[in-house]
C-alpha cells in the first residue's frame, strides 16, 4: 500500500476498525482504552484518532493530534467514504497488505500445502494471522464485506461530485 496512514479508533467504532484493518490500515482498537491513553498513543505514534466522542476529539485537537469526529451513528460504508474523502485514503482491498480484523497483525498467505492441512482446500487463497493464528478466506461472508466497500466507493464518488 502506497498510502501509509495509521489510526486509533475509539470503542464506539469497532466495526469501522475491522474494515480499516481489512483494507490494510494499521488500526489500534480497544474497548478498554481511556481517553488519556488514546491521546498518549496518538502523540507518540502520530496516529489519527477516529471517534464518536466529542470530548475525546477536543482533547486530541488540544494535543495537536489529527482527529476524525463522527457525530452520530452511520453505516460503516458511509464512515469509510467520509474518511476517504477527508483524508484521501484509498478504499482498495490489497490481499498483500490486509490485516487481522481482530488483532491488527498483517496477514500472511498460506501455501497450497498449508491450505490442505487446514481443511480449507476448496479455497484457492487462505490467510493466517501470525499473532492470533486465526484463518481467513473469501467465503460467503466476503460478499457482505465487498458490498460494504463498494457502497463506500459509491458514496465517495457522490461526495466528490458534490465537491466539484
Amino acid at each position: 500500500m502506497l498510502f501509509e496512514k495509521s489510526f486509533i479508533v475509539d470503542a464506539m467504532l469497532g466495526k469501522l476498525a475491522k474494515y480499516l484493518r481489512i483494507l490494510g490500515y494499521d488500526t489500534l482498537y480497544s474497548q478498554s482504552l481511556k481517553d488519556s491513553e488514546i491521546i498518549t498513543i496518538c502523540v507518540n505514534t502520530n496516529r489519527t484518532v477516529v471517534t464518536r466522542d466529542r470530548e475525546l476529539c477536543y482533547k486530541a485537537w488540544k494535543n495537536k493530534c489529527e482527529c476524525i469526529y463522527f457525530s452520530k451513528p452511520q453505516k460503516v460504508s458511509i464512515l469509510l467514504a467520509f474518511m476517504s474523502f477527508i483524508l484521501g485514503i484509498p478504499l482498495e482491498f490489497d490481499p498483500n497488505n490486509t490485516r487481522c480484523p481482530l488483532c491488527n497483525e498483517k496477514l500472511v498467505t498460506l501455501s497450497q500445502n498449508e491450505i490442505k492441512k487446514t481443511g480449507l482446500s476448496k479455497y484457492s487463497t487462505v490467510y493466517r494471522c501470525p499473532s492470533c493464528n486465526n484463518l481467513y478466506w473469501k467465503g460467503s461472508h466476503w460478499r457482505g464485506i465487498k458490498r460494504n466497500i463498494e457502497e463506500a466507493r459509491k458514496c465517495l464518488r457522490s461526495l466528490s461530485n458534490q465537491k466539484n
